[in-house]
């Protein structure tokens, strides 16, 4: 049974239903790849290397930079990502419906909305 991987309220005006999001295909139905050597067959690793030395760099010392300027660079901590994130509220408000004919639509994430308060999961399983 997949689990879901968002939560919140769908809000409609005055009407607020809990909802629950869950991946329309599963990891298991995906194919996957990996690298390899042609030669040999081996699989490929990849290594981080810092880009002035050529040097391998250890994984505590990898980080986050911003390029103020070309090969100038400012360190991000974790600290500081976590204070200009965006506080979620978990809720999808419809402000209003758009027109049935929308020509192409590119859909990145295919998922299934259930409402939170169907205690029957095995609904999930016959919709698929």
């Amino acid at each position: 049974m997949p689990r879901a991987y968002w939560k919140g309220y769908l809000r409609l005006s005055l009407v607020t239903c809990p909802i629950e999001l869950f991946p329309a295909t599963s990891q298991s139905e995906k194919t996957h790849f990996h690298q390899i050597n042609t030669r040999t067959g081996h699989r490929l690793r990849q290594q981080m290397v810092d880009e002035e030395t050529g040097r391998p760099v250890d994984s505590e010392h990898k980080g986050r930079g911003y390029e103020l300027s070309k090969g100038k660079y400012v360190e991000i901590d974790q600290d500081e990502l976590k204070a200009i994130q965006i506080e979620s509220t978990h809720t999808v408000d419809i402000d209003g419906f758009v027109p049935a004919v929308l020509g192409a639509l590119v859909v990145s994430v295919v998922s299934w909305v259930l409402t939170a308060f169907v205690s029957d999961r095995g609904r999930l399983e016959r919709m698929r």
